[in-house]
């Protein structure tokens, strides 16, 4: 199945995990490297989201950096619809 890359809100994720119950063994994100400098976060981000099996409700990594004053290291990670990618704005 082929579904757009770069949805608002990461809904390709959702599609994904929808078409995968839906019998799917496989999915081809469209247009997910065109060349730019997105590329690489993009597919290291979708590569993540399609194939964790990670709670999205309760996504809360280690809280040790953030309270020793190590911001910016992942601590509490963005939510799919904080993300937005610089093609689509």
């Amino acid at each position: 199945a082929a579904v757009k890359a770069m949805q608002e809100g990461g809904m390709e994720a959702e599609l994904a995990r929808s078409l995968k119950e839906s019998g799917y063994h496989s999915v081809v994100l469209r247009e997910a490297c065109v060349g730019d400098k997105e590329d690489e976060p993009y597919a290291k981000w979708a590569a993540e989201s399609l194939l964790s099996k990670q709670s999205k409700e309760f996504k809360i990594t280690g809280m040790t950096g953030h309270v020793n004053g190590h911001y910016g290291t992942g601590t509490f990670e963005k939510s799919q619809a904080d993300i937005v990618w610089e093609r689509n704005a």
